[in-house]
């Protein structure tokens, strides 16, 4: 969004707009993960960075869906053992 545009209070007012019918449980954060790799005989030398940086941006209830479809596998998956084990 350019405010040097000549509509910019409109622009303004539709992005907010846009906003408040948007998902409001999103969360959006940032990933930044720096690792440091050594080798085993020189444990003092750094031979290597790893760097990841990016942008992590999901919906509470997606997580919520996500939590409950894994806690349901791993119910299901026990029962199977369960069986298992009496047989």
């Amino acid at each position: 969004m350019n405010i040097k545009d000549q509509n910019a209070c409109a622009c303004i007012a539709s992005k907010i707009k846009e906003i408040r019918q948007g998902n409001r449980l999103m969360l959006n954060d940032d990933v930044n993960i720096t690792m440091n790799l050594y080798r085993r005989d020189t444990p003092d030398k750094r031979c290597g960075v790893v760097k990841i940086n990016g942008n992590l941006d999901f919906s509470l209830l997606d997580a919520a869906m996500a939590a409950a479809a894994g806690f349901v596998v791993l119910r299901i998956l026990g029962a199977i053992t369960s069986f298992l084990r009496r047989i």
